[in-house]
C-alpha cells in the first residue's frame, strides 16, 4: 500500500499539482490525498481516496470514509488497482455525494497517465524482460557476421561496432502510379505491421533483422506493455521439427517460463533470420504459421533473399515487403571512414583505389563485401580484386594463414583446412534442407574422408584442426545448439563452388549448377563458379538452355537476376557472347509482363488490380537494378545496336505491338546505360531522335519515373531539353487511361502494350474467346508458352465491339496495310465462331482469300488464314453440323461439356436435338474458365489446336 500510495503521489506531482499530502488511514484500510490545483482563477482542492484491491465488499466502508474525510469545497476521486469500476458504483457515489464532482481511476485509466507523465517509472522494473534482454544482447548469433571474423584480429571490433543503417525501400502503387518509400526501423516498428525483408546475400538482413531487435529492447523503456524479441534462425527451426509455433514456444520455455503466460504480459516479436534454404513444402507450411500467428497477435519480421520465390504459391496476409539496396556511394564511404577511423589517410587511399579500378561497378556493393575488402587492404595492403571470387579466394588465403606458410606440413594442414571447408559446403548446399551437422558429426565427416584418401593426414589430428576451423578463422562457428554453421552463405556458396570447380567431376558439377540455377543457394554458387576464371562461353551457353525451360513468374525475374550478376562475374568472356545474356534477360522481362497479366487475371492473386504502366515500370526496375554495372557496358551496346536493328526493319510495320514491345528492350538498356556509372545518354537520345518515343504515353510515364527513382546522368538537363513535364502534361489522358484501368480492361485487347514477340497471331471475334482460348492451351500442355499471341477484335479499327463483322474487317485491312518485309514474315489467323453469323462472314470474305477446306482459308499473297471453329466428331456434336447457315450455332463454349456448360447455366436450349445456344454472359464465363484446371473439361480444344498447329507446321505435344 506504501509503495502504490507512493507511485500515486509522485505521478500527482509529475502532473504539476501542489500541496499533496498523505496518509493511510488504519480505520479505513484506505490511501487518502490530498492535493491541490493551481488556475489563473485561483486554487481548486482535491481529496483522493485510494485502494490496492477490488472495492467489492467495501462500499459501506468507502462511503464512512470520503463522509469522514471529505471536505465541502474538495472534489473527489476513488483511485483502485483493479481493471474495472462499475457504473452501478459510480452512479451510487455520485448520487451520495452530488457536490464532489466525483472522478474514478482504474488500472486502466493508470496507464497512460504513467505514460505521458512518469515515464521513467516502468524502467528496470521488470525482471523477466531484463532476462530477455540479456540473452537477446549476449547472445553469440546476434553478432554481426563479420564480428564473428574478428578472430582474425581483435582490433577490427573497435572498427566494427558502429551500425550503418541500410537503405531500406517499400514499393507503393498510390492510384497507379508507382513510388519508392523509404523506411527505417523506428518506421518498421511504428506501423505495426509485419514485414518481409528482401536482399541479395551480403545486403545486411541478418544484421538489420537483429538491429531491430534492440531498437525493440530499447523501445521498451518508454512502454507499459513491454515487447520480447525472439531472433529465429533456420536451425532453430529444424531442431523443433519444422514448426515455427513450436520453435516460438521453444525459445521460452527452454528459460522454465510459461509461454502463455508472457504471452499473455507482453508482445511477442519474432524475428526470422530466413526459411528459404527450405523445401517448397516447408515453406509453405511456415508461412501458414505466420498467418496463424497473426491471430495470436503476435508481430513478425523474416528475411529472404527473394519474396517472389519465398511466397510462390502462398499469400502471406497483412505483409509488406521491404526492399534491402546494396549500399551507394555515401554508404560507401561512410563505412570506410568507420573502419579506416583512426587512419583516414588509408581510408581515403583505398577510395581512391576502389573508383581508379572501377571495382565498385564489378561487385556487390554489400557490407559483407566492402568489410572483406577492407580487412583485406588492412591486413596485407593486396590490390584490390575484380570480382567477388577474387575477393573470397583472396579472404581463404588470409584466414587460413596461406600467406605465412613456414614449411610443408603447414601448407599440409591448410590445405587439409580448405578441403574440409569445401567437402562440407558442398555437402549442405546439397541437402533440400540445407541441414548442418553437430560438432560431433562433423568430425566424424571429416574423419571418415579423410581415411579413405590414403593421405599423410593424422586422422588424430582432425578434432583439432576442427577446434581452429571453428575458433581460429571466423568461416566457421559453432551454435548455441552445437551446430556447425558458416558465418555466412555466401562463405558457404564460394567454398562449395570451390570445391565443384576442383573436382575430377567438374563436368557434372557443373550441368548441376546450370540445372539447379534459380535454387536457393545454387545461383550464388553459379557466380562464384563462373568467377573463377572469368571467360566460360560455354558454361554461358549452355546457361541460356537452360533458362528456356523456366515457365513461371518467380523463374523468370530469378533468371534475370541470375543472369545480371554471372554476366558481371565473365567478364573476360567475349561481349558477342555476353550480349545474348543480355537478350535473353530481356526476353525474360517480357515473358515476365505476360505473366503478371496473366496471374492478375485470376482469382485471389497477388496481382489483382494491377495496371499495364506499373507492370512495365516494375520488369524496368528489376532489370535496372540487376544490370547496372560498367563491367556490362559492351554487351548491353552490342544488345541494343542488334535489337535497334530489328526496331527499323519493323519501321511501318502493321504489328505495332512487337514494335512498342522491342523499343521497350531498349528503353530498358538506355536506363542502365544512362546511370552515373556508365553516363552515357547516346543511347536513350537515339529513342528520343528516331524512334520518337516521347510520343508515346508508356515511354512518358516510365522515362519520368526512372528520372525519379534511378541514378540518371545529367536528368535535370535532360527533363529541361526533352521537355518532359510539358510531355506528362500532353499525354495525361493517355497515361490516366492506363493508370485508371487494371489488366481486367486492357488484356487480350488492342490496348495491351506489350507482348512476347512472335510471328504467329491469333484473332479472335471476342475477347473471352481469347481468354478460354489462352487458359484451355495452359492446360493442355502443362502452362508452356504458346508459340502464338492471341487477342481479340475489340478495341481495333476503331471500334469498341467485336464480333465476326469486325474480325471480317480486321483481316481485310491487314491484307491492304501489309508492305514491309517484316511483315509479310508474320502468321494472321482468324478465329471465327462457327455459327451463323461467323459462317457468313467467313464464306463473306474478298476473293484474295481462297479455300484451304471446308474451314479455312489463306489470303493468295501473303500467311493471313480464316478459320471457322473445327466441330468435334465425336457423338454429342452431330447436331452442329448443319448445311444451313441460319441453323448454325457452334461457339467457342461449345468445346466444353454440355453438362458443365448446363450448370453454368451458360446455354439455352433449341428446337434441333442436342443443340444449344449460348448465352450472353461471356465474359463472366471466361473469368470463371481462367481460374479452373480440370483436364476434362478442355479435351475437345485439341480440335481448334491441332489445325492452328497444322497451319503452322507445328506439331505440340499436348497431355490429351
Amino acid at each position: 500500500m506504501n509503495e502504490f500510495l507512493l507511485l500515486i503521489e509522485t505521478l500527482l506531482f509529475k502532473i504539476g499539482y501542489t500541496e499533496i499530502k498523505s496518509t493511510i488511514s488504519n480505520k479505513f484500510e484506505f490511501g487518502i490525498i490530498s492535493y491541490s490545483e493551481k488556475s489563473l482563477l485561483g486554487s481548486t482542492n482535491h481529496k483522493m481516496f485510494i485502494t490496492f484491491s477490488e472495492l467489492n465488499g467495501k462500499l459501506h466502508i468507502l462511503h464512512e470514509a470520503i463522509k469522514e474525510n471529505i471536505l465541502e469545497n474538495e472534489n473527489l476521486y476513488i483511485v483502485t488497482l483493479s481493471n474495472k469500476i462499475s457504473e452501478y458504483f459510480k452512479s451510487w457515489i455520485k448520487s451520495e455525494f452530488p457536490s464532489s464532482n466525483a472522478q474514478f481511476w482504474n488500472q486502466q485509466d493508470l496507464i497512460p497517465l504513467l505514460d505521458r507523465y512518469y515515464i521513467e517509472y516502468w524502467d528496470d522494473k521488470d525482471l523477466v524482460i531484463k532476462f530477455f534482454e540479456d540473452k537477446y544482447k549476449l547472445n553469440p548469433d546476434r553478432l554481426d557476421d563479420i564480428t564473428k571474423f574478428l578472430n582474425l584480429d581483435k582490433k577490427y571490433k573497435k572498427y566494427l561496432d558502429i551500425f550503418i543503417e541500410p537503405k531500406v525501400f517499400i514499393d507503393r502503387d498510390n492510384d497507379g502510379r508507382k513510388s519508392r518509400v523509404k523506411i527505417s526501423i523506428n518506421k518498421i516498428l511504428e506501423t505495426k505491421v509485419n514485414y518481409i525483408i528482401s536482399g541479395d546475400a551480403g545486403t545486411g538482413k541478418s544484421t538489420f533483422i537483429k538491429e531491430i531487435g534492440l531498437k525493440i529492447l530499447e523501445n521498451n523503456k518508454g512502454t507499459s506493455k513491454k515487447t520480447i524479441p525472439i531472433f529465429i534462425k533456420s536451425t532453430n527451426i529444424s531442431d523443433n521439427d519444422f514448426s515455427l509455433i513450436k520453435t516460438i514456444k521453444s525459445q521460452i520455455e527452454e528459460n522454465s517460463l510459461d509461454f502463455d503466460k508472457i504471452k499473455q504480459n507482453y508482445n511477442l516479436f519474432i524475428l526470422i533470420d530466413s526459411i528459404d534454404e527450405f523445401e517448397i513444402k516447408i515453406r509453405e507450411t511456415l508461412i501458414n504459421e505466420l498467418n496463424s500467428i497473426n491471430e495470436l497477435d503476435i508481430r513478425y519480421i523474416i528475411g529472404t533473399r527473394n519474396s517472389q520465390n519465398l511466397l510462390k504459391n502462398i499469400v502471406l496476409e497483412d505483409c509488406e515487403t521491404a526492399n534491402l539496396s546494396n549500399f551507394d556511394l555515401n554508404q560507401i564511404r561512410q563505412y570506410l571512414s568507420n573502419f579506416f577511423k583512426h587512419d583516414l589517410a588509408k581510408s581515403q587511399q583505398l577510395w581512391q583505389n576502389l573508383k581508379e579500378n572501377n571495382i565498385l561497378e564489378k561487385i556487390p556493393t554489400t557490407p559483407l563485401t566492402l568489410s572483406l575488402i577492407s580487412i583485406l587492404y588492412e591486413e596485407n595492403g593486396f590490390e584490390i580484386p575484380a570480382t567477388l571470387t577474387d575477393i573470397y579466394d583472396n579472404f581463404n588465403t588470409l584466414l587460413l594463414g596461406r600467406l605465412t606458410v613456414k614449411n610443408n606440413l603447414d601448407f599440409l594442414t591448410i590445405t587439409v583446412k580448405e578441403k574440409i571447408l569445401s567437402l562440407y559446403a558442398l555437402s549442405i548446399i546439397k541437402k533440400p534442407n540445407r541441414e548442418r551437422l553437430k560438432k560431433e558429426a562433423f568430425t566424424t565427416f571429416s574423419q571418415e574422408y579423410f581415411s579413405t584418401q590414403g593421405t599423410a593426414v593424422d586422422i588424430e589430428q582432425i578434432p583439432d584442426l576442427i577446434i581452429n576451423l571453428t575458433d581460429g578463422t571466423g568461416v566457421l562457428y559453432i551454435d548455441e545448439n552445437d551446430y556447425v554453421n558458416f558465418t555466412h552463405d555466401h562463405f558457404m556458396e564460394y567454398y562449395a563452388s570451390r570445391e565443384m570447380f576442383l573436382s575430377e567431376d567438374r563436368i557434372e558439377y557443373e550441368n548441376e549448377i546450370i540445372e539447379k540455377f534459380i535454387e536457393y543457394n545454387w545461383q550464388n554458387v553459379a557466380i562464384f563458379y563462373t568467377g573463377r576464371t572469368k571467360d566460360m562461353k560455354t558454361f554461358l551457353n549452355k546457361l541460356l538452355k537452360r533458362i528456356d525451360k523456366y515457365q513461371s513468374i518467380h523463374e523468370y525475374l530469378l533468371c534475370v537476376s541470375g543472369l545480371g550478376y554471372v554476366l558481371q562475374s565473365l567478364w573476360l568472356t567475349n561481349s558477342i557472347n555476353r550480349k545474348e545474356g543480355i537478350l535473353k534477360a530481356l526476353d525474360l522481362i517480357l515473358k515476365a509482363d505476360t505473366e503478371i497479366k496473366s496471374l492478375s487475371l485470376k482469382n485471389n492473386n497477388f496481382f489483382n488490380g494491377i495496371n499495364e504502366n506499373l507492370i512495365a515500370l516494375l520488369n524496368l526496375s528489376w532489370f535496372y537494378n540487376n544490370f547496372n554495372s560498367i563491367s556490362l557496358k559492351d554487351p548491353l551496346d552490342l544488345a541494343f545496336d542488334e535489337i535497334h536493328k530489328a526496331v527499323r526493319e519493323m519501321k511501318d510495320t502493321v504489328f505495332t505491338k512487337n514494335q512498342v514491345s522491342e523499343i521497350y528492350k531498349l528503353f530498358c538498356i538506355a536506363t542502365v546505360l544512362q546511370h552515373g556509372r556508365n553516363g552515357n545518354n547516346s543511347k536513350m537520345e537515339i529513342l528520343f531522335e528516331e524512334e520518337k518515343i516521347l510520343t508515346n504515353p508508356l515511354f512518358v510515364f516510365l522515362f519520368d519515373n526512372a528520372l525519379n527513382h534511378f541514378e540518371i546522368h545529367n536528368k535535370e538537363s535532360l527533363k529541361t531539353e526533352y521537355k518532359i513535364d510539358s510531355k506528362v502534361k500532353r499525354y495525361t489522358q493517355g497515361i490516366k487511361y492506363y493508370l485508371e484501368n487494371d489488366t481486367t480492361k486492357t488484356s487480350f485487347t488492342d490496348n495491351e502494350q506489350l507482348t512476347i514477340i512472335k510471328n504467329v497471331h491469333l484473332i479472335t471475334e471476342g475477347k473471352s474467346d481469347a481468354i478460354i482460348i489462352r487458359q484451355a492451351f495452359n492446360i493442355l500442355t502443362e502452362n508452356i508458352e504458346p508459340y502464338w499471341s492471341i487477342q481479340s477484335v475489340e478495341e481495333k479499327l476503331g471500334t469498341k465491339s467485336g464480333g465476326a463483322h469486325e474480325l471480317s474487317k480486321y483481316i481485310t485491312f491487314i491484307a491492304n496495310k501489309i508492305q514491309t518485309d517484316y511483315d509479310k514474315a508474320n502468321v494472321v489467323i482468324a478465329v471465327f465462331d462457327n455459327d451463323s453469323k461467323g459462317f457468313q462472314e467467313f464464306n463473306g470474305l474478298s476473293k484474295e482469300f481462297l479455300f484451304l477446306n471446308p474451314c479455312a482459308k489463306k489470303h493468295e499473297e501473303y500467311d493471313i488464314y480464316a478459320i471457322l471453329l473445327p466441330i468435334p466428331n465425336e457423338d454429342g456434336y452431330l447436331g452442329y453440323e448443319q448445311d444451313k447457315q441460319n441453323l448454325k450455332y457452334f461457339a467457342i463454349e461449345h468445346y466444353f461439356p454440355v453438362e458443365f456448360l448446363k450448370e453454368n447455366n451458360m446455354v439455352n436450349e433449341l428446337p434441333i436435338p442436342n443443340v444449344y445456344e449460348i448465352k450472353e454472359q461471356k465474359i463472366d464465363f471466361a473469368n470463371k474458365i481462367n481460374n479452373l484446371g480440370n483436364i476434362e473439361l478442355f479435351k475437345n480444344f485439341r480440335y481448334l489446336f491441332d489445325e492452328i498447329d497444322s497451319i503452322n507446321g507445328k506439331s505440340i505435344n499436348y497431355i490429351c
